[in-house]
């Protein structure tokens, strides 16, 4: 008594994986029902993977096309639902390159497996998505608590102590489409005719929500595209597909800031990244105060009074993206701090990570 515990249970291959929770101020122990099992991994190796010229019929230059960012989506009618505003891939960026430094970071550098990842990832929306039930754009906490002898595969230091999480559930009105989507019967059956059915039923993939985990402790946040069931987690099991992009792009989910969110255990590579990231903000905010700067050089230019209302709505403007800019440095200036802080008091995971090849595929 005192908090609510759920218990979330699967034996996946003789694997036990159990995710516990404690939330809100509710007292009951319940277990729940078993989710359905995920689909059979798709490709278990990175060979199988690079070696790739299609998927789910789709050729990888069809692929690549898809993936660059659009900023409208007139620009794409035929494919615009299969597209994003913030792209899967960036500009230069191959699909197979960014699986194959995913790959190497996860199994080698992490010491875990990327199916590993998404097992945890899809307990903890589960439960994110109990947390948050029916609500979007409101913050839930969540605690969770992984154990040795309950999760397999992940780094030790994972392991053995609550993290404070907080939950953000976003719902949008027209689902995403994966980026593998494909509804052409004749081209997945040209190029994929002995797995067909396995393709079409991981890869035609749609979505209509999004998770925002973040952890108050490190000031970390990831934003996961879909559910338990659907979007990254999918990416994620089948192909190590952890999205392009860089930290340009908000739905590409790092592998260590990702384990770092869930562990409140910060991995070596975590701090360039989160310094990468806010640099890039800080640019950001920078780069709007000069378009709002130029944009009062062109009112000007038209010999406007200082008095005119476009003249006072330019400078406004002006004055509140300057605003917004120091804002946006000091908040990423102490964010940086306090993760350089966390990292001389929480204990590094560098002394702690497990071999790669301790780790099994499962």
């Amino acid at each position: 008594a005192g908090t609510s515990r759920n218990n979330y249970a699967l034996d996946r291959d003789g694997v036990g994986l159990v995710l516990r929770a404690e939330t809100g101020a509710a007292h009951y122990n319940l277990r729940s029902p078993l989710p359905p099992p995920p689909l059979a991994v798709m490709f278990s190796t990175l060979d199988q993977i690079l070696s790739l010229s299609h998927i789910n019929g789709l050729s990888l230059e069809r692929i690549h096309a898809r993936a660059i960012p659009i900023s409208d989506n007139t620009e794409d009618k035929a494919e615009f639902r299969c597209r994003s505003f913030d792209g899967f891939l960036a500009e230069g960026e191959t699909l197979t390159g960014v699986i194959a430094e995913d790959w190497d970071v996860v199994h080698n550098v992490l010491g875990t497996t990327h199916t590993a990842i998404a097992d945890v990832l899809e307990f903890v929306l589960l439960e994110a998505a109990r947390v948050a039930g029916n609500s979007s754009g409101v913050d839930k906490p969540l605690r969770v608590c992984l154990r040795r002898e309950e999760v397999d595969g992940l780094p030790p230091c994972m392991y053995g102590h609550s993290t404070e999480l907080v939950v953000r559930r976003n719902v949008f009105m027209s689902p995403q489409h994966s980026l593998f989507y494909n509804a052409d019967d004749e081209a997945r059956e040209a190029c994929c005719a002995s797995t067909q059915s396995d393709h079409v039923a991981v890869f035609n993939d749609t979505w209509a929500e999004e998770y925002v985990l973040t952890n108050p402790a490190l000031a970390l946040s990831a934003l996961i595209a879909g559910n338990a069931h659907h979007g990254m987690v999918r990416f994620i099991r089948h192909l190590c597909f952890f999205e392009g992009g860089g930290c340009s792009n908000p739905y590409r989910v790092h592998p260590p800031l990702l384990l770092s969110l869930l562990s409140s255990r910060l991995f070596p590579s975590s701090l360039p990244l989160i310094r990468t990231s806010a640099a890039l903000a800080i640019a950001r905010a920078a780069a709007e105060v000069e378009r709002r700067r130029d944009l009062k050089r062109q009112i000007e230019a038209e010999g406007l009074p200082a008095d005119h209302p476009d003249m006072q709505w330019a400078n406004d403007m002006l004055e509140i993206e300057r605003t917004n800019a120091a804002e946006v440095e000091r908040r990423e200036a102490a964010r940086v701090q306090h993760i350089e802080q966390c990292q001389n008091t929480i204990h590094s995971a560098s002394q702690s990570l497990a071999p790669a090849n301790s780790c099994s595929l499962h």
